[in-house]
């Protein structure tokens, strides 16, 4: 990692600010339907991210399986 160590900082902080922000994103009352997918994306790749360069056991299966609950029901439904 030496050779990406000036990016290694913000990486970090961008992870801590993006799950801060996380609750707000999915419980936000203003464009819910784009703040919800907002978080969805950035949870889920930062667990494909955990997933391919960490080593933490089944932890990033199981979090993106529980992804899938923040996904509204409009989404599961199929056109009519």
């Amino acid at each position: 990692m030496l050779h990406v160590g000036g990016l290694l900082p913000w990486v970090t902080w961008g992870i801590m600010v993006f799950q801060i922000s996380f609750p707000f994103l999915v419980h936000s009352p203003w464009y819910n339907r784009y703040t919800r997918a907002l978080a969805l994306t950035g949870g889920l790749m930062m667990h494909l991210g955990f997933l391919v360069l960490m080593d933490v056991g089944s932890l990033p299966y199981l979090c993106m399986i529980y992804l899938t609950l923040i996904v509204p029901d409009a989404a599961w439904m199929a056109p009519s």
